[in-house]
């Protein structure tokens, strides 16, 4: 009587499905965090955009104060908008500029006009799914010069 044994090869229903399990379970959590840090990657290249918009829209008025280009009809509180983030579904990110009142600082010891300067930038950041309301101020001083 000859005795022949069968070779079991390739892998059980049971062993693929637990496979398939824990790899589906790791693209979950790789997709989750891909998705988190593309939020917050989001989030900073708006505050960077706002910065930028904020520091032009500063400086923009500290050189109409310093070549004394502000009159008592630009001491009123003054409103723009700016995009932050095109969107392809037209759904910007649109930041509100804004400056408070111009008022002229104390000299003290010196004799050099100055005034001081507020500016501000807001927006709604959803990056992360919920609207959070975001804000940045720059307060300056600045050197009326006359040539």
């Amino acid at each position: 009587m000859i005795k022949t044994f069968k070779i079991k090869q390739g892998f059980t229903l049971v062993e693929i499905l637990v496979s398939v399990i824990i790899i589906a379970a790791a693209s979950i959590a790789i997709m989750t965090g891909v998705t988190k840090a593309k939020a917050q990657l989001t989030s900073i290249h708006l505050e960077e955009k706002a910065y930028d918009a904020l520091r032009d829209y500063t400086e923009y008025w500290k050189a109409r104060i310093a070549s004394n280009q502000v009159g008592m009809s630009n001491s009123a509180n003054t409103l723009e908008e700016v995009v932050l983030f095109e969107r392809s579904d037209n759904n910007h990110v649109v930041g509100h500029l804004s400056r408070r009142n111009i008022t002229p600082g104390h000299h003290g010891s010196t004799a050099a006009k100055h005034f001081i300067l507020s500016t501000k930038i807001s927006w709604v950041d959803k990056s992360f799914g919920e609207s959070i309301d975001k804000s940045m101020e720059f307060f300056v001083k600045q050197i009326e010069y006359n040539l």
